[in-house]
């Protein structure tokens, strides 16, 4: 009888450890940019200004909800470091430049990292990367983004489930001991 409420209270406890998160967003999308400007020709350092962009129907992933919403104005710098967030319906991003590549044919590849956090239910927060593409030709530009989001994994500790394991098998012992 013993033994059976030890496996039994054993059982509950394995249950409540597991934790009962909900499920980050994962996938990716294109977002058409519209409006695009800067504050003077494409190179390191310039400030680049979107007045908003639209989400484009993905391969797959949760962004699939997203295709048509719509977000709203923002302003990145081409410079290493220099902190980006935009909102929309969908949700929002906040972030930083993590790299950029501009060539003297005015192309600029700007890479930010940081995190999405989504208006749908559930809003769970986690890691995202945007890659923003601008193209100057002359005195106008054009835009385009990807937004890419990974799904995390929580894994245990093997040492903490070592140590469990050796608990519950001295208790095994004890109680054998017992009887």
């Amino acid at each position: 009888m013993n033994m059976s409420r030890l496996l039994a209270g054993t059982a509950l406890a394995v249950c409540m450890s597991v934790a009962a998160n909900a499920a980050p967003i994962e996938g990716s999308s294109s977002i058409d940019l519209s409006g695009v400007t800067t504050d003077g020709n494409l190179a390191n350092g310039v400030q680049i200004n979107i007045s908003g962009g639209t989400y484009e129907a993905p391969a797959a992933g949760d962004y699939l909800a997203a295709d048509g919403t719509t977000i709203g104005a923002f302003s990145v710098t081409a410079t290493v470091g220099s902190a980006v967030s935009f909102s929309g319906a969908f949700g929002s991003f906040t972030g930083q430049v993590v790299s950029r590549s501009i060539t003297a044919n005015a192309f600029a590849n700007i890479i930010i990292q940081g995190t999405f956090t989504p208006t749908v239910n559930p809003p769970d927060a986690n890691f995202a990367e945007v890659r923003l593409t601008v193209t100057q030709t002359q005195t106008s530009f054009s835009g385009g983004a990807v937004i890419d989001s990974e799904r995390t994994v929580n894994v245990p500790e093997p040492m903490s489930m070592a140590l469990f394991g050796l608990g519950l098998a001295g208790l095994g012992v004890a109680m054998r001991r017992k009887a």
